[in-house]
């Protein structure tokens, strides 16, 4: 009974949102990343829209790196403590026209296949340009990462 409850609340919250996860990395309390010790990329797949990322502990912001603007975003794991919750926010800069976009979020130490897993089809409007939208709930767990959807 009480696996029943985290599964039905993602189910309906997946369905509110229009998202799709992929099936890679989903576990009954979340998105998981698991045997991960060196940190998260952030992929960012979009057509007509400039977003990136943010990572927050309440009001401070973690270190997020930049590797490729509105596109790749990493954190060391080492930035991040540990049984701490974070929220992992999208900054809309500009949105041209209304659409979907994804977002992959990958393990440093990911091969193919593995340590991964993709939202699809989250929607966005161009009345987004310039807001931020708390996105998902981040807990890191020594080398386990689990996601928790907004």
């Amino acid at each position: 009974m009480k696996h029943i409850l985290p599964i039905v609340a993602i189910s309906l919250l997946i369905t509110a949102c229009s998202k799709e996860f992929s099936q890679e990395g989903q576990q009954a309390g979340g998105l998981v990343i698991d045997d991960e010790k060196g940190g998260l990329n952030f992929f960012l797949y979009t057509t007509g829209a400039e977003i990136s990322i943010n990572i927050y502990d309440g009001a401070t912001q973690a270190r997020v790196y930049e590797r490729k603007k509105y596109y790749e975003y990493q954190v060391a794991a080492g930035d991040l403590k540990n049984y701490t919750e974070y929220t992992v926010e999208l900054k809309f800069h500009s949105v041209s026209t209304p659409g979907t976009f994804d977002l992959m979020v990958e393990g440093f130490t990911a091969s193919a296949n593995t340590k991964k897993f993709r939202l699809t089809s989250i929607p966005m409007d161009s009345t987004d340009s310039g807001t931020t939208r708390q996105f998902l709930k981040l807990t890191r767990s020594n080398v386990r990462y689990t996601f928790i959807p907004y």
